[in-house]
């Protein structure tokens, strides 16, 4: 990119310089994007796509980790570098639940009270505790609170100090988008598998699909390339367009605090089933593949029908006897923002 430049400084004319390859196209173009092309802007891009003859394309341009200051970048990011991906966790706690599912230990029909135990944690007073789908389509009546859930707080006590239910809109009645959906689904997932949602996730999806990844460092391999989401703000202040790239999350790789002691279904908002995936778009392009259509010659990893379900339906949940059921409106995973996360 530098060499081409000069050379037109010094006067080339387009006849005289050789023409761009697809690949160098493709990241001049992203180069012209992180230069603020779209509007704002952006500290990196890390693409990757997979060809219909299988064959993996990746590209980056950016950083991956700046100086103190903010301003110097201090890794450059690659296709291979790990971040944690927000709302796209979301996906493949759904995957997991539905792997569940697939293997006879989990009902997507099942109420949440029945999995968990009555009270204000599972539903609200007057009404039915929401369904495992429920719970994946953002149809279980669930509304987030301000501030995240506390990682040390048990999760059935933070549930119990305010109401967390929409009375005006009972389970299976609306969509609406939260992330504690998906901290309930890990509890569920902890509960009835008696193990952590990190190792579960793990075994479930992100081992078979050749990845390496983790709802936080410990899977995710903390001594391999690493980034840290950033964005642009005054230091101590609100986001500024000159101000200097500030990390919002994983300034360094940190492992759940969790302890030794840990009893499975009380505190899954420690790996954060909602957000917390560490991974690369290398490795997440991989794992698509392998839920999609398999991997290196092993079947996909979910079954025709999951599959359907995962990526969409209409109407409201509703949870079919025996195995996946038609989600809501915007099928069982809606990606949002990576806001604040409970």
């Amino acid at each position: 990119m530098l060499c081409a430049g000069l050379s037109a400084c010094r006067g080339s004319s387009p006849a005289e310089q050789a023409p761009l390859t697809p690949r160098a196209a493709l990241e001049a173009h992203l180069q012209q994007v992180l230069a603020g092309a779209a509007g704002a802007e952006v500290s990196g891009i890390a693409l990757a796509r997979i060809a219909a003859d299988g064959e993996l394309h990746t590209a980056a341009v950016g950083c991956a980790r700046f100086a103190p200051d903010g301003r110097r970048c201090a890794h450059p990011l690659s296709p291979h570098t790990r971040f944690r991906v927000a709302s796209l966790s979301k996906l493949i706690t759904a995957v997991t639940v539905l792997r569940l599912v697939e293997a006879g230990r989990l009902r997507l029909d099942a109420p949440l009270a029945a999995l968990l135990g009555p009270g204000p944690a599972t539903s609200a007073a007057g009404q039915r505790s929401p369904t495992v789908a429920e719970l994946l389509a953002h149809t279980s009546s669930l509304r987030d609170a301000a501030e995240p859930v506390p990682a040390a707080t048990p999760l059935s006590e933070w549930m119990a100090l305010a109401p967390r239910f929409d009375l005006a809109h009972p389970p299976g009645t609306s969509f609406h988008y939260a992330n504690l959906n998906y901290v309930m689904a890990g509890a569920v997932v902890e509960k009835v598998t008696g193990q952590r949602f990190d190792m579960v996730a793990e075994r479930e999806v992100l081992t078979p699909a050749g990845v390496v990844a983790g709802y936080g460092w410990d899977g995710a391999g903390a001594a391999r390339p690493w980034g840290t989401p950033v964005r642009r703000r005054a230091i101590d202040g609100e986001w500024a367009p000159s101000g200097p790239w500030i990390a919002q999350v994983d300034a360094t790789p940190e492992a759940p605090a969790v302890p030794a002691d840990y009893v499975p279904g009380t505190r899954p908002q420690a790996f954060a089933p909602h957000g917390g995936l560490r991974i690369s778009a290398a490795d997440l392009a991989r794992l698509l593949r392998a839920v999609l259509r398999g991997q290196g010659g092993a079947p996909p990893l979910l079954s025709p029908s999951s599959l359907a379900m995962l990526v969409g339906a209409s109407g409201p949940a509703a949870a079919g006897s025996a195995g996946p059921a038609a989600a809501g409106s915007a099928g069982p995973v809606a990606a949002g923002s990576a806001g604040a996360a409970p």
